[in-house]
């Protein structure tokens, strides 16, 4: 019972809460009565394809703890854990690494509805041939609740200059991404490749 009350009453914060790729971001925790504490970016990886591991916290005295890092290299929304005395602890802080207009990127209740948006978008139209959800490599490792990455096949009937896309059959991987588990899927990107 006594885990369950110290992880009611855990707060962290970001800083920068949507952070650059890359970048550096703080990250403070309170609320945490324990000798030691690490915290990971969980699924983060940097642009030259290092995953991210655990992190020590430094002490701040009673029950505070900080610590500078690197937010990663891939676009997406990547979950705050903590862990202590082995065992890790789910935040609900998520840090995003998101690019300039997300905002207004194409949305849906789901990844492939967000394909189906992208289609509708298009200035000349869109035929999808396939879709399917990439289950491989780094864009894999992140987390599968906030992130996914698709693989599109499509014939663009006209070029699409917002997306730098020219007329013709393509494949291109499609980054969506969600900021919580209630807010609707985004595309972030397209991948040329994963």
């Amino acid at each position: 019972m006594l885990a369950a009350t110290a992880i009611a009453i855990l707060h962290i914060a970001l800083s920068p809460a949507t952070a650059a790729r890359d970048g550096l971001f703080r990250v403070t925790v309170t609320g945490l009565p324990a000798p030691a504490a690490d915290v990971v970016v969980h699924g983060g990886v940097a642009s030259q394809g290092k995953m991210f591991g655990l992190v020590p916290l430094r002490d701040a005295g009673h029950g505070s703890w900080w610590t500078l890092l690197r937010a990663p290299g891939l676009v997406g929304v990547y979950p705050i854990r903590v862990r202590t005395n082995g065992t890790y602890s789910e935040t609900q802080t998520v840090l995003s690494v998101l690019p300039r207009g997300f905002a207004k990127q194409p949305a849906a209740a789901s990844p492939a509805g967000v394909v189906e948006a992208w289609r509708e978008a298009s200035p000349g139209g869109v035929t999808i041939a396939t879709e399917s959800t990439w289950r491989q490599g780094f864009y894999y490792h992140r987390d599968q609740r906030y992130n996914r990455l698709l693989r599109v096949e499509y014939t663009l009937l006209q070029d699409w200059p917002r997306y730098g896309l020219r007329a013709g059959t393509d494949v291109r991987w499609f980054n969506v991404v969600r900021t919580s588990q209630t807010a609707p899927w985004r595309l972030a990107e397209l991948v040329r490749t994963p």
